[in-house]
């Protein structure tokens, strides 16, 4: 295993050296995506380049096999960059926790040709809850333990709240708009702490105090222009989805758009999350114990006892029109390109 550094180290290497391979994981999804900005502008600082040096290869728009994961991955690394010293390749809509070990190894091979083509800045970016990462930093999870023997990990943990505070404050200040006492305690309580939802709330404050001719905030603005944004774990919306609970998973829906994640990757993990419960409440229906489910469903077992809480009290026909429908959901959004709205749909559906 090579190393896990913080958001703040990678950025110092980042200035140092524009090459290299890193794994972006953690539960702060805001910082992640502008470390990746951060990125592209240090390997690409020629726009005009940008679309022969900066890669994406998405893997959320597909169900990859072994070999066409090493295809993807080996082709985008040794391609040469076009004008310039170094290019960008960012693998995204990976769900490193539902790899098969077959697919696991096609992974890391691909990845180690970034020792032979080292002109690649190559960033492996995890969505919040897609990796479980074990018990940092003395007992590594097994798979995050793989991909850091090729790639450095970097672990975006949610920030410190006296941090947090401080970058509040740095947002109103960039709008030219001061903060009165106690606006920021205020905000964390009616809309928690994930970035981007503040990122938006106080892009709405500054709006609202500006148009109304002050440069101020106040506590009692808080309250009529924020949204009460509730939080949730990263099954939250399955689970409101098998239940039928489509009220619950319109909120938890609304917070997803508030923070700007892409609707095939939402729906990609949808898919895959039911698909498991399904298959998991059929065999634990049959006294089949969570470690012979994990090995079946080439699974982890911790990922199979959460599951075997989540469809305890669901049926399988709920179940399995819940997969079916997500199944046409999947279909229509890559076809018609509409957004949420396939899986608003869906939801209203159940």
């Amino acid at each position: 295993m090579k190393e896990i550094i913080s958001e703040v180290e990678f950025r110092k290497r980042l200035a140092k050296s524009p090459a290299g391979g890193y794994l972006f994981f953690g539960d702060e999804d805001y910082l992640k995506l502008h470390a990746l900005k951060s990125a592209a502008e240090v390997a690409c600082p020629d726009p005009s380049m940008a679309v022969f040096n900066h890669m994406t290869v998405d893997l959320s728009l597909t169900s990859a096999s072994a070999d066409e994961l090493y295809s993807r991955v080996s082709s985008a690394l040794s391609a040469s960059p076009m004008m310039a010293d170094t290019k960008l390749v960012v693998l995204t809509g990976l769900f490193p926790d539902e790899l098969r070990a077959a697919e696991v190894e096609a992974l890391c091979s691909a990845i180690s040709l970034i020792d032979e083509f080292d002109f690649n800045l190559f960033i492996v970016s995890v969505s919040a809850g897609m990796l479980d990462p074990g018990r940092l930093p003395k007992k590594p999870s097994a798979i995050l333990s793989k991909l850091c023997e090729h790639l450095v990990g970097v672990n975006f943990e949610p920030v410190a709240e006296s941090k947090l505070a401080a970058w509040v404050l740095r947002h109103f200040k960039h709008r030219g708009v001061n903060v009165c006492e106690g606006v920021t305690a205020a905000l964390f309580s009616r809309c928690g702490r994930n970035m981007f939802t503040l990122a938006g709330e106080i892009e709405k404050l500054c709006g609202y105090v500006l148009e109304n001719g002050r440069d101020y905030v106040t506590v009692d603005d808080v309250a009529p222009v924020v949204c009460l944004t509730e939080e949730f774990d990263p099954f939250a919306l399955t689970t409101a989805v098998a239940s039928g609970n489509s009220a619950l998973a319109l909120r938890i829906l609304a917070t997803e758009k508030a923070q700007k994640t892409d609707p095939i990757i939402i729906l990609g993990g949808l898919s895959r999350t039911l698909s498991d419960m399904l298959a998991v409440k059929l065999l634990s229906s049959q006294g089949i114990p969570p470690k012979e489910i994990a090995t079946a469903l080439r699974t982890q077992e911790f990922m199979v006892n959460r599951y075997v809480g989540n469809v305890r009290e669901l049926s399988v026909n709920k179940l399995a029109e819940a997969v079916r429908l997500c199944a046409e959901a999947d279909a229509s959004l890559k076809l018609s390109g509409s957004g949420y709205t396939e899986i608003e749909r869906l939801i209203c559906a159940l």
